[in-house]
């Protein structure tokens, strides 16, 4: 190597470890990239050099640094898309490979910038992809000429010195922008989280806190000292034995640990916080440092307190008030038994001693009849007009079973429906159409009863609100359940107001299926009539 050689190859040493000086001292990317390429053109007299950057997306290029090529050329080249035939720089990116276009004016691969290059009088263009050490591409680097040509040995040494330089620069540049990025989307998270971080080192007893954890204890970072000690010093004094018992144990055996505890801010506010803390050790497994974190949960702790006390008090209020309902619920079965007992009595009265004394009056009403003679008319018509009110009255006796339906002790359940339906037709002028599906021999009295008193109550309520002329009543047995079905195709009601329709009416039959331990339903639309469906097992 001459002279001349060897000192150009020192000079360019020299100016690569400047190069490298500036990227370790944390140099802005563009003043380095400027730099190495002021150096290149320097070693390369008549020479106009650029570094082109590939986009995120792997599809375009950004400029990078060209410190003397033309700012209109610049502009234009940056945000064009890589490709095949894409002038040197998108070429070679695309490639991964050397692109060494001796000749603008004549190369396919400059078709689209030609006319650009040409009017700023380049005409001719050497790039080379800028690698990484896990050989992805990060942008190229590029010589341009004023006049077409080949490059010679020391032109493919500038571009290997400069690609290599490069790739350190904006590898560096990358990874800062990546750890920077990150940083902020770790601060934004503790700071969503109320949660920050920690580091204790051990041997030395100094403390690293986060400044979301700054924040949390209501400190400035500068403000809180930073040792073990000074963290203690933030507990509360209640919790501080607890706190320092936990850490040092798990310090001692070299566990982790996770707890709960209350720091005192400098307004002297309270807040709880939930800290975990893990350990690193030294080859003799010594622990030598604490990474852990702390939570606040103050308003969680705050929120599950409120929430025992509102569950707390509801489920005082659902006690009162399930007492109140038994009650009342016992009340009520009281007065429907009180209910039943009296027209019970009402109906034995009726049928055991006034049905013997109208009995007793018409035979009387007729000897006295047959006493009168022809000759008497008007005696004998009062004698008759007395025997037919007494038989009307009997007749009305015999209607009582209403009070105390005694055909349900002698017919069973299915012949009291069918009895009552034609009485009811027969009394309101509504058409009431009775079905009966399976056996009722082993119907219970009190579940008989129960039924027949709802069947009064609904068709009451279809006589009141329903404004029809035909209803229907079916009763349907199986092995396991009795069914009550009354029906009609009347106004019917919104779901809304079922239960004020029917007042009291609905709560009785409400309260005598719930005697019988049976379930009850209602299904009603405006115009299109209502269904109430009660279900008894047996």
């Amino acid at each position: 190597m001459g002279a001349r050689a060897a000192r150009e190859s020192a000079e360019l040493l020299e100016d690569q470890n400047r190069i490298l000086e500036l990227i370790a001292g944390g140099a802005p990317l563009r003043e380095i990239l400027d730099t190495l390429l002021r150096t290149i053109q320097a070693h390369c007299p008549g020479m106009l050099s650029s570094i082109v950057l590939l986009d995120a997306d792997g599809i375009h290029v950004r400029h990078g640094a060209a410190p003397d090529l033309p700012e209109t050329f610049t502009r234009q080249i940056d945000g064009e898309s890589i490709g095949p035939q894409a002038g040197s720089c998108g070429t070679a990116i695309f490639r991964r490979e050397p692109v060494l276009v001796e000749d603008i004016a004549t190369d396919p691969l400059w078709d689209k910038y030609r006319d650009l290059a040409l009017m700023h009088n380049l005409r001719a263009c050497w790039s080379a992809p800028i690698l990484d050490a896990r050989r992805q591409v990060l942008g190229t680097f590029a010589m341009y000429l004023r006049a077409p040509g080949r490059p010679d040995a020391r032109h493919l040494q500038l571009i290997d010195v400069s690609t290599h330089i490069a790739a350190i620069a904006i590898s560096k540049h990358r990874a800062e922008e990546e750890i920077a990025r990150r940083e902020a989307q770790l601060v934004e998270a503790q700071r969503i989280a109320l949660l920050g971080s920690y580091e204790w080192d051990i041997r030395n007893n100094r403390v690293w806190r986060s400044a979301e954890l700054c924040r949390i204890f209501g400190l400035l970072p500068d403000e809180f000292e930073p040792t073990y000690e000074g963290y203690l010093a933030r507990v509360h004094p209640d919790d501080r034995d607890t706190t320092r018992s936990t850490i040092e144990g798990a310090l001692r055996d070299g566990r982790p640990f996770d707890f709960e505890e209350r720091i005192i801010l400098p307004d002297g506010g309270v807040r709880m916080l939930h800290s975990q803390g893990c350990w690193s050790f030294d080859e003799a497994q010594r622990p030598i440092r604490l990474v852990g974190i702390c939570q606040d949960i103050s308003e969680r702790k705050q929120a599950e307190q409120q929430l025992r006390a509102a569950n707390a008090a509801l489920a005082e209020e659902l006690k009162e008030r399930t007492r109140a309902e038994m009650e009342i619920q016992a009340l009520t079965a009281q007065l429907i038994n009180a209910q039943e007992e009296e027209r019970s009595r009402l109906a034995r009265e009726l049928h055991d001693d006034l049905s013997q004394q109208i009995a007793a009056l018409s035979i009387a009403a007729t000897n006295l009849k047959n006493e009168i003679s022809d000759e008497q008319a008007e005696g004998r018509a009062q004698s008759e007009r007395i025997q037919q009110k007494l038989v009307q009255l009997a007749e009305s006796v015999r209607l009582s079973h209403n009070l105390h339906p005694a055909v349900l002790e002698y017919s069973g359940l299915a012949a009291a429906l069918r009895s009552y339906c034609a009485e009811f037709t027969a009394l309101t002028g509504i058409t009431i159409l009775f079905h009966e599906e399976g056996s009722f021999d082993g119907v219970p009295a009190a579940v008989a009863l129960g039924v027949y008193r709802i069947t009064q109550e609904a068709l009451q309520n279809v006589l009141k609100h329903a404004q029809v002329t035909e209803a229907q009543v079916q009763l349907t047995s199986s092995a396991e359940s009795l069914r009550l079905t009354v029906s009609d195709r009347g106004v019917g009601m919104a779901a809304s107001r079922t239960s004020h329709r029917h007042g009291l009416g609905l709560v009785n039959i409400k309260e005598r299926t719930r005697l019988v331990n049976g379930t009850v339903s209602i299904e009603s639309q405006p115009d299109q009539g209502t269904t109430l469906t009660v279900k008894v097992p047996i």
